[in-house]
């Protein structure tokens, strides 16, 4: 178990991981930048910039791992086989339920301030996909300016 762990853990949750790090790190240094820049009197900041950067910075900091990761269809099936020997149902598995509970009262709280608005689906991988390109067409305009 432990290789299988050790494997999955360097092949798929440390290049996520820092994937996403690296993504937020980007967004967070641009809207710095541009707020930085704004505050200069002779600066011509654009306001569109700055809601560009902090919209994608915001949804960048809502990924969860649990959004992006890729299905392990073989975990799955083994983790049934072991269940079904027990005489256990895959649904009761202790600590993903919870897990999944305590996301939910995290996406509710998210959006308790929100009026009117329809409550969004959680991000998946083209999400961010389509946030790296923002980020990059945001980058590459301001590199234009400098």
């Amino acid at each position: 178990m432990q290789e299988g762990f050790d494997a999955g853990f360097a092949d798929v949750g440390v290049p996520l991981g820092r994937e996403i790090g690296q993504l937020r790190g980007r967004a967070s240094a641009a809207l710095a930048f541009l707020l930085l820049k704004a505050k200069e009197a002779d600066a011509r900041v654009s306001e569109t910039w700055v809601e560009e950067a902090r919209g994608i910075d915001a949804e960048l900091g809502s990924v969860r791992y649990s959004d992006i990761e890729p299905r392990d269809e073989e975990a799955e099936r083994h983790a049934r086989e072991h269940l079904e020997m027990e005489g256990e149902e895959m649904e009761g598995v202790e600590g993903v339920e919870e897990r999944k509970r305590m996301e939910g009262v995290e996406d509710l709280m998210a959006g308790m301030g929100v009026v009117g608005e329809r409550r969004k689906a959680r991000p998946t991988m083209e999400d961010v996909g389509r946030l790296r390109s923002r980020l990059e067409a945001l980058v590459i305009e301001l590199g234009r300016q400098a």
